[in-house]
C-alpha cells in the first residue's frame, strides 16, 4: 500500500501521524502487515514514540506475530518486567518465540537466575529452534 512507501521515507512525528492516519483511513490499522511496520517504525527507529508503539500493539493489533512481539521486547528491553510480560502475553496467545525473543530476553535479564529459566524455556521448546552456532552471548 502507497501509505507503506511513504512509512520507509517518514521523517519526523506529523509525517508519522498522517501516514497513520491514511493507514486508519484505508482500513488496514488491524492488519498485521501495516502493523509491524508501524510498530517496528514507532518503536526502534524513532525510539522516544515507544508510547505510540505500545498503544498501536495494545489496542490495534489483534493477532500480533512473533515479529511484532519481537519489536516490541527489544524497543523496551530496558525493562525487565515489562519484556517478561510480553513474554507472557507471547505464550499465553500461542506465538511461539523464535531466537531473537530468547536474545532480547537474556539482555534484559541481570540474574544468572532469570537467565537459568530462559534457557529452561528454551529446552522446554524442544524442536522450535534450530539454536545452531548462534550467538548466545548477547
Amino acid at each position: 500500500h502507497q501509505s507503506l512507501v511513504l512509512l520507509e521515507k517518514c521523517n519526523s512525528r506529523n509525517q508519522f501521524k498522517q501516514i497513520l492516519a491514511q493507514i486508519m483511513r484505508f482500513n488496514l490499522i488491524g492488519d498485521t502487515f501495516p502493523m509491524s511496520r508501524l510498530i517496528l517504525f514507532s518503536a526502534i527507529t524513532y525510539p522516544e514514540n515507544i508510547d505510540l508503539a505500545k498503544l498501536l500493539f495494545l489496542h490495534f493489533t489483534p493477532n500480533p506475530n512473533v515479529f511484532i512481539y519481537n519489536t516490541i521486547i527489544s524497543a523496551v528491553s530496558s525493562s525487565k518486567k515489562e519484556c517478561f510480560a510480553l513474554y507472557t502475553s507471547m505464550i499465553t496467545h500461542s506465538v511461539s518465540p523464535d531466537r531473537q525473543t530468547y536474545l532480547y530476553l537474556m539482555k534484559a535479564s541481570s540474574f544468572l537466575s532469570e537467565v537459568k529459566q530462559i534457557h529452561c524455556h528454551i529446552i522446554v521448546c524442544g524442536g522450535c529452534l534450530s539454536l545452531g552456532n548462534y550467538p548466545w552471548n548477547a
